[in-house]
Order: structure tokens, then sequence, then C-alpha cells
């Protein structure tokens, strides 16, 4: 069978999918009235409808223009698959990117990218950007995901308006007519957005560590704190917070120092005997002295806290052992958290 092309051409036998308008109706709003849209438009306009809870743009739905003699059932059920397929990769939080193409066919292509860097999708659109684009993917920035306020467009115009708005609000537009690049953009500004977070999120994160006093290499009793230890467990790491569970949850200070072999390290792993410096981070604990607060039979720990265990959840999960998920959990009621998350 033969199918018009979106300008009304019919040169190309056979099905053919158009995913743009006519020049002449250039951002018209689609009508699915009965006595005016095609039945397989309405399909379109109707897998649309079936998903309320997800913000959705499609201005204009692939549509396959019918001849008399063709299957109209079988049409609709091309294009509801289509729409399906592609509906189903928005998130129903309302939480993601926005992402905009010329064909249904890119849109598809770079869904499925998002999907295997685990990236949620909030928004869907075949056609221009406009300021109603911006505006939507701002949402993201009043939702404490300011990394996901993102157009992504692939192969579409951005209308200036809507430019000079991202730019206003602060909402980034990647455009590319090639894929590959506009992905790589992409993965660029995603791999900022996660060193930037770990940086700010590194003086909260705490990693769990469990050490054992030596007392036989005690160097320095106070202000700073110069001592030699076993780590038992976990990793030591450069500022992770001290303190003694036996003893009120005494805190002394921050590791600034780890030394072994008179050489200066970043941490030190489960098994190792290190002199680490504990410099105190406040007054109080300015005052706080080996032999007179805490003993060798006194074990240390990572201050571990609410704050801290989000912190490190979200920035450094993938740095985390299963072995280090436990002592997180132990260290966790040990000083007293309600829940790790």
């Amino acid at each position: 069978r033969d199918v018009s092309n979106s300008d009304g051409s019919n040169s190309v036998p056979g099905p053919k999918m158009s995913t743009g308008p006519p020049a002449s109706c250039k951002a018209a709003p689609i009508d699915v009235t009965p006595s005016l849209a095609p039945a397989v438009v309405r399909a379109a306009a109707a897998a649309a409808a079936a998903t309320p809870a997800t913000v959705l743009l499609v201005q204009y739905p692939p549509k396959l223009v019918a001849r008399d003699d063709d299957d109209l059932d079988a049409l609709r059920d091309d294009v509801q698959g289509d729409m399906q397929s592609v509906l189903e990769r928005v998130d129903k939080s309302g939480r993601g990117v926005c992402v905009q193409a010329s064909t249904l066919g890119s849109l598809e292509a770079l869904l499925e990218f998002l999907r295997t860097e685990k990236i949620p999708v909030s928004a869907i659109a075949i056609g221009p950007v406009h300021r109603k684009d911006v505006m939507r993917a701002s949402v993201m920035l009043e939702s404490g995901k300011p990394e996901y306020a993102v157009i992504m467009a692939f192969d579409v115009r951005v209308e200036p308006d809507a430019r000079a708005l991202a730019d206003k609000l602060g909402v980034q537009i990647f455009t590319n007519d090639i894929i590959y690049q506009l992905t790589l953009a992409f993965e660029k500004y995603m791999q900022k957005v996660r060193d930037d977070a770990r940086r700010d999120a590194a003086p909260v994160a705490v990693f769990p560590a469990v050490l054992k006093v030596l007392p036989d290499f005690v160097f320095n009793a106070k202000d700073p704190i110069v001592i030699g230890v076993e780590v038992e467990e976990g990793t030591l790491r450069l500022q992770t917070p001290i303190c003694v569970p036996s003893r009120d949850m005494l805190t002394l200070g921050r590791v600034t120092s780890i030394e072994k072999d008179h050489k200066a390290r970043e941490t030190a792993a489960a098994g190792e005997h290190v002199a680490i410096k504990i410099a105190p981070q406040s007054l109080d604990e300015s005052t706080k002295a080996y032999g007179r607060h805490f003993g060798a039979n006194d074990t240390l720990v990572s201050h571990v806290t609410r704050r801290s265990l989000d912190a490190l959840k979200a920035n450094f999960g993938d740095e985390l052992s299963k072995d280090d998920i436990k002592l997180l959990f132990k260290l966790k009621q040990v000083c007293g958290v309600d829940k790790i998350g």
C-alpha cells in the first residue's frame, strides 16, 4: 500500500512514519475529535493520555496516513505500540532530564542511552525547544535535583527566547545533530556534576574504621594526639573523625596524618599498624588526652552520623565493599544512628 509523506506526497511506496508536521501547521495542537482526526492519530493521543502521572510533551506524534483499503486496526496497533515503548521510559516520579528529538527513532535512541546510564527521564518531546520546555526542566532546580535541570535536544531548533530563559534560570540545554556527540557532551556534564558533588561531600562523608590503640607507641598525649594504632576493621582515611564509644561517645578530632615506616599515607587498610595524628576540631576536643580521658583498652572508631551516612551513600557508594557496608551498620548502632537509609 502507499502511504502519504508528511508533506502530502505519495512518492514512496509502503508504510512510512512521519514525525513532523507540514510547514503550514508548525506547533499547532493536534485535533483528536472523531470528526477531524485520523483514527491512528487518535490512537497516539490516547497512548499519551494513558499516563497522566508523567510529564509528557509530544507535539507531533508519529502518524500513519491510511488509504481506504488499509487495515486501520493494524496501523493503530503500530502507533500505540511505538508510543507505549517510549512512554514506558518516562520516570513516573517526575524526576529526571527532559529529552527532545526530531523523530521518534532518535528519541528512542536517546532514551536507550539514558536507560543504560541509569539517568531518569521526566519528559519527552518531538519538536523544537520552547520556553515551556525550559520551565518544565527548571522544576528540577526547585526539587533539589539541579543536575537534572537539563534538556537533551537532538536535531531540533532551540527558540531564542527559550535559550535566554534557560541561561537565566540555570537550565542546561545540550544540542547536536549527531547523537554520539550529544551523549558525549552530556556524559562530560554528568561527570563534572559527580566530581563536584564528591568534592563538596568529602568533608562530611565518613568511611568506617575500627582502631586498636598500641600503648607502646604513644608519641603525644593531646593536642594533637599522636599514637600508634592497628586498623582492626575497615579502612582508615585522612580526615576521618574519631570517637570513643566506651567513653560516652567522646570525640577526639580528625585524623590529619597517617604514617607507616616514616612514609605519609592517605589510607590504612585492615591489619596495618600505623602512626596517626588526631587534631582537635573544637576547644573541648583540644583538652582530651590519652591516659586521662581514654586508654589502651578503649576502641576508637569512625564517628558516623545520619548526615555522614547519607553523604557517603549518595556520593561514594561505588567505593564501599560488602564488608564496609556491614561495618557501617555496626557503627550505626554503636554511634546511636537510628537508620542507615
